[in-house]
């Protein structure tokens, strides 16, 4: 399976596209969509073309990855799901995904509740004062709504 149009779409709405590199909130060199890798560059500047481009080469990696696990743990998604799963997956990596609770509950055929664990993964985690504090962004919860929409429709 690969993301769908609808999917790539609802990645780009959320990461958003920026020209030039900067550094994300994870302290990353990043570049257009989201994009980062050892490519990305300080001053680096991209057009939307080019961004597009390297989203859907990041996507197309994230695609294999799911794809061989859901092939392994036998878990059939339709296209809609695969979409809310990849977008998540751009967004927090791999392996949060392969050893969240959404993904055991995908396993166990339990989908109504794999989509409330979307829900979840509204939080980053900041350093204040040497002690490290969950804070709840608006704008994770805001993608995350939109991805458990998307599974559910």
């Amino acid at each position: 399976m690969q993301v769908s149009n609808k999917g790539i779409e609802l990645v780009k709405r959320y990461e958003g596209f920026i020209s030039h590199a900067y550094l994300c909130p994870a302290n990353k060199l990043t570049v257009g969509y989201g994009h980062c890798g050892e490519d990305v560059k300080q001053g680096m500047v991209i057009t939307e073309a080019e961004a597009e481009n390297l989203l859907k080469k990041d996507l197309r990696k994230f695609e294999s990855k799911l794809n061989y696990s859901l092939e392994h743990d036998n878990v059939n998604l339709n296209q809609n799901q695969f979409d809310a799963c990849i977008s998540f997956i751009f967004n927090l990596g791999f392996s949060a995904f392969i050893f969240s609770t959404l993904y055991k509950k995908l396993k166990a055929g339990d989908y109504a509740g794999a989509s409330d664990e979307f829900l979840k993964w509204v939080y980053i985690t900041k350093t204040v004062n040497g002690e490290k504090i969950k804070i709840r962004l608006k704008g994770l919860e805001t993608r995350r709504n939109a991805e458990r929409d998307l599974f559910l429709s």
